[in-house]
């Protein structure tokens, strides 16, 4: 992946002082989720026919059947999961979750559910925390 970046990134990197990493901190399954993900498109893209359709135009058709198409066994597609609000019953509720600098379960309150994480708050700050370190109450 590294390779793959131009001499004008590792330009603007430098400039700007940002040091490039890949994966994500403190989770590990995260650069599963994002494996997958490019694996789902990559076999999306494989499945369309047309091959006269310019890259960018079968890309469009290909996240457009990924996010507005393909519904789940409630019948919802991932752009009405992503944007419909979520039962008020689910948020707001108490937790417990790992701090994985301290290794030490802290107290909060879930303000968000995403797919394999939660946006907890603890009344001094917010976190994103994977849902595999939250412990509901």
């Amino acid at each position: 992946m590294l390779q793959q970046m131009s001499p004008t990134y590792w330009k603007f990197f430098k400039y700007c002082n940002i040091k490039h990493v890949t994966g994500i901190p403190h989770n590990p399954t995260g650069q599963t989720v994002v494996e997958r993900s490019n694996r789902t498109l990559k076999e999306v893209l494989h499945k369309q026919v047309g091959g006269t359709k310019t890259p960018k135009h079968r890309l469009h058709n290909a996240l457009l059947t990924l996010n507005f198409l393909n519904a789940n066994e409630k019948g919802q597609t991932a752009e009405e999961r992503h944007w419909t609000m979520e039962k008020t019953a689910e948020l707001n509720q108490p937790v417990y979750f790992k701090d994985v600098l301290t290794s030490v379960w802290k107290p909060g309150h879930v303000l968000s559910w995403g797919r394999g994480f939660a946006f907890v708050s603890t009344g001094e700050e917010k976190l994103w925390i994977p849902s595999k370190l939250i412990k509901i109450l």
